[in-house]
């Protein structure tokens, strides 16, 4: 009796080894399972803290950073109401933008060129009426940097709208930006070089005012 349940036993030992083999690798496939999704996991809140802007800073914060809620009076002021290339609304528009530069200390100019014919047509189609030649107006601002032989920092926005949107996504809110760049390195000191900001005109018209700056301005090269 004893040498044949002995040999039973021995008998059921290749199955037995089977079965435990299967319950290794089984073990095996379900940490390389839970490792992989723990580093997926990972990697996705990686990426929603990589890309989650921080909370904006309000009106009363300090002077020394960007505040999100100071630059939105200047987007309110500069969208209400649709400001394309060479209406009276854009000019209302150059002259904030030039006042708001020059209370930072920003040594302020306009440039003019001339509208190329397919943005002249665009705007004659969103108009309703032929108008020839049309100007462009650049606005451009420089906050004085302690060397003003260093290459300088430019900062550019458009601020001309299409015909029927006031435009505070596209582009006031870079307008904004920009100055409230100028605001905050402003009251840190005088920057170690000059800093300029070119509200360009004609964007909406085919970059126009951004090509004529780069054509042919002094300050292209700074």
């Amino acid at each position: 009796m004893h040498r044949g349940h002995a040999q039973r036993c021995d008998l059921t030992l290749p199955g037995v080894r089977r079965s435990l083999g299967a319950s290794k690798r089984e073990g095996m496939d379900m940490r390389k399972a839970i490792e992989l999704a723990g580093v997926l996991l990972g990697a996705l809140l990686l990426g929603i803290l990589a890309t989650t802007p921080p909370a904006p800073r309000d009106v009363d914060s300090s002077s020394h950073g960007f505040s999100a809620a100071r630059a939105m009076t200047d987007v309110a002021t500069i969208a209400s109401a649709p400001h394309p290339t060479a209406s009276a609304e854009n000019a209302r528009v150059r002259g904030y933008l030039a006042g708001r530069m020059q209370a930072l200390g920003m040594e302020v100019s306009t440039d003019t060129g001339v509208v190329g014919d397919w943005g002249t047509k665009r705007l004659a189609r969103w108009s309703g009426r032929e108008v020839s030649p049309v100007t462009l107006t650049n606005v451009i601002g420089v906050l004085p940097g302690k060397d003003r032989a260093l290459p300088a920092v430019l900062l550019m926005a458009h601020h001309d709208t299409v015909w029927g949107s006031p435009g505070a996504a596209d582009d006031s809110a870079g307008i904004a930006a920009g100055v409230g760049v100028v605001r905050a390195i402003r009251a840190n000191g005088q920057p170690r070089r000059d800093l300029i900001v070119l509200a360009s005109d004609a964007e909406e018209l085919g970059l126009e005012g951004a090509e004529h700056f780069f054509a042919q301005h002094p300050l292209r090269g700074h």
